[in-house]
């Protein structure tokens, strides 16, 4: 991304609007496509100025990290101004590369217990802070083990190579956590998003640390910057996981409708009369070889998610080999490898599919809607699960599965109980597409916010700012 006279705005729309600004334009002009889908799918700071002021803070309050930044150039390659060296990106004025390990404070903490994993509770008061991806990894009543200063602190998975931002009393968890924080010239949040704006090469379950201290990182000398970037940052960051928790939410909501729904149906009365699924569609197994059809939409397990009813992107035959199944529009496309990952599809157009993915074709009138939330229901899954053959590759059969027993609903019950589920799923749809959206905007913006490229003051993140709810 890169400054212009219209700067990025998500003023209106919200979230939509990083949607459209941060889309990948990934349209094709082969007419077999779906055209719905896509293949392969704050405060305002103004900008630091060298006049007045501004400047007499870079002077005064970062002599230190003035000094540890042309140390950091000399190493280098001979000092270049504002990190020509090496190929860095140009800097703008004020700002300057320095050596990471110049940039932390020493913390001397008194020696405190980490906890091993057999340890870590579901509940507790103090919150377990490990090297894992999660923020928080499990809980603790162990007040001997707590860190209660002096934060905020940076947590780095020296194996997983995760950073996090702790502000809050922490136990820490088992081996390969570092603590980390920045000189008093540099605002510990702001470091933080500086962390995560660097690229570690993966030594797999090695050590990082050492690689880690090694880099140069570009840091503005002005402390006002570095606030105003680090609270526009964190509003992106809030955003991102509002949707996260709109999409977890929504997820088990669907969960409960279905166990509701398939259960004691719409009216909450318990179903006697059952039906078994071979009653409501057919197994259709027409192969053909995609050199036959080389321009037909493909899809295969890895353009199915978990849990949702339509794919997140496909292929096309001319990219696959061997036989495929031949699907129409309104089946539903079931994948009988491991049925626990819970992975089926309503196929909104006709193509070609792997042969892990039964097709079923629904009969007697009924709804695609309905027949794609029965296999998606988690007593469904149980049952498919109990048929599973192989220790590599379970995979259940349709020989099993075409016994699952479904209570009988009237077709105006099967109608509406598909509507209801499938207007669930578009809502889950819609906030993981925001979600994505978001972290794109996220990560252009990291990149370029840390090298100066765009200034905070070129923003406007104000509609990222208004109250949200927790509501699904």
């Amino acid at each position: 991304m890169k400054p212009s006279s219209n700067p990025p705005s998500l003023r209106e729309g919200n979230a939509d609007e990083a949607i459209q600004q941060t889309r990948v334009k990934t349209e094709t002009s082969l007419d077999c496509f779906p055209p719905r889908y896509a293949r392969g799918r704050n405060d305002e700071a103004p900008q630091p100025s060298l006049r007045g002021s501004v400047a007499d803070e870079a002077i005064q309050n970062n002599k230190e990290l003035d000094c540890r930044a042309a140390d950091a150039a000399r190493n280098d390659g001979g000092g270049k101004r504002h990190g020509e060296a090496r190929n860095h990106p140009v800097l703008p004025e004020g700002w300057a590369y320095c050596n990471f390990s110049d940039c932390l404070e020493k913390l001397h903490l008194p020696v405190k217990e980490k906890l091993q994993t057999k340890d870590y509770q579901k509940s507790g008061h103090y919150p377990i802070i490990d090297q894992g991806q999660d923020l928080i990894a499990g809980w603790t009543d162990t007040v001997s083990s707590v860190i209660s200063e002096p934060l905020p602190l940076i947590i780095f998975g020296d194996h997983t190579r995760a950073f996090k931002y702790v502000d809050f009393p922490f136990a820490r968890g088992a081996d390969g956590t570092q603590l980390l924080k920045p000189i008093a010239s540099i605002n510990v949040l702001y470091f933080y998003y500086v962390c995560l704006s660097i690229d570690i090469q993966n030594r797999g379950y090695n050590r990082h640390y050492s690689i880690l201290k090694e880099k140069v990182v570009p840091i503005s000398n002005y402390q006002k910057e570095q606030l105003a970037i680090a609270k526009s940052l964190k509003l992106l960051d809030n955003a991102i996981k509002f949707e996260k928790n709109k999409i977890n939410n929504t997820q088990n909501l669907k969960r409960a409708a279905m166990r509701e729904m398939f259960t004691r149906g719409l009216r909450g009365e318990a179903q006697k009369t059952k039906v078994s699924l071979e009653s409501l569609c057919a197994l259709i197994s027409q192969q053909v070889h995609p050199r036959d059809n080389p321009k037909a939409v493909y899809i295969g397990l890895e353009h199915l998610s978990s849990g949702m009813f339509h794919q997140d992107n496909f292929g096309i035959a001319e990219d696959v080999q061997s036989s495929k199944f031949y699907f129409k529009k309104g089946d539903v496309l079931y994948s009988k490898l491991r049925p626990y990952l819970d992975k089926a599809i309503l196929a909104d157009f006709k193509g070609l599919c792997t042969t892990e993915l039964l097709v079923l074709r629904p009969k007697n009138n009924i709804p695609a809607t309905f027949l794609i939330g029965v296999v998606h229901f988690q007593d469904f899954i149980e049952y498919a699960m109990a048929g599973v053959a192989g220790a590599q590759h379970p995979r259940t059969s349709w020989h099993h599965i075409k016994n699952y027993q479904i209570p009988e609903f009237s077709p105006e019950e099967q109608r509406e109980i598909g509507t209801l589920l499938s207007a669930i799923d578009d809502k889950i749809t819609l906030h993981k597409r925001k979600k994505a959206a978001l972290e794109a905007l996220f990560t252009s913006l990291l990149h370029q916010l840390m090298t100066g490229k765009i200034r905070v003051g070129d923003l406007d993140l104000s509609a990222l700012s208004e109250p949200r709810t927790e509501t699904a």
